[in-house]
């Protein structure tokens, strides 16, 4: 459906009045492209999976940014809270490769993100007795007191990101992420991309 540049116009004025008078130029460009483009996917929806995704992800990342008590955890990213948090529920040790596979994440990735952290007082790489090569990674008590940030942190989003959803809808939303995580590992797998 392609709508016309005034309709889009007033599209967003609309917008801009209803957020208290702080337009969001983002969303009107959103806006705009997609409705000026005809803006549909294969399936006739406004915009395919991949996108939708992907503008979620960062809708998290600036309420992330905007409400998070980051500011008092070393200026940390997103990830790099997750993987202190991954180690800390997992009896705060891990080793490297448990935290490619969880997260998905190549090896060196991995490394320079062990590497960052330890450099940040984070993370100690300790050997381990029954093999040489490994290298266990264990939290730091500075690390542990984020870790009770970020759960703070983590708690107030999952509440904002659920909110109005049933437990039902719950379930079956992420058995949805399941089947699109599955997807994308058959297709690594089969090394189609």
């Amino acid at each position: 459906m392609i709508l016309h540049k005034m309709r889009v116009d007033k599209l967003a004025k609309i917008y801009y009045n209803v957020e208290y008078k702080t337009i969001r130029h983002s969303t009107v460009a959103r806006l705009t492209s997609l409705f000026s483009q005809g803006g549909t996917g294969m399936d006739g929806r406004a915009q395919g999976m991949g996108k939708r995704l992907r503008m979620l992800n960062n809708a998290i990342r600036r309420y992330m940014d905007r409400y998070s008590r980051k500011t008092e955890i070393d200026h940390l990213t997103c990830s790099n809270g997750w993987i202190i948090g991954h180690i800390a529920e997992n009896g705060g040790s891990a080793f490297q490769k448990d935290l490619e596979s969880e997260f998905g994440i190549t090896r060196s990735t991995c490394s320079k993100v062990i590497i960052l952290l330890e450099k940040k007082g984070m993370l100690k790489r300790e050997s381990v007795s029954h093999d040489a090569r490994l290298k266990k990674i264990t939290l730091t008590e500075k690390s542990m007191e984020v870790f009770k940030i970020m759960q703070e942190d983590g708690d107030r989003v999952e509440a904002r990101l659920t909110k109005g959803f049933t437990p039902q809808e719950l379930d079956i939303l992420y058995g949805y992420f399941d089947r699109i995580q599955a997807n994308l590992d058959e297709a690594e797998k089969e090394q189609v991309i």
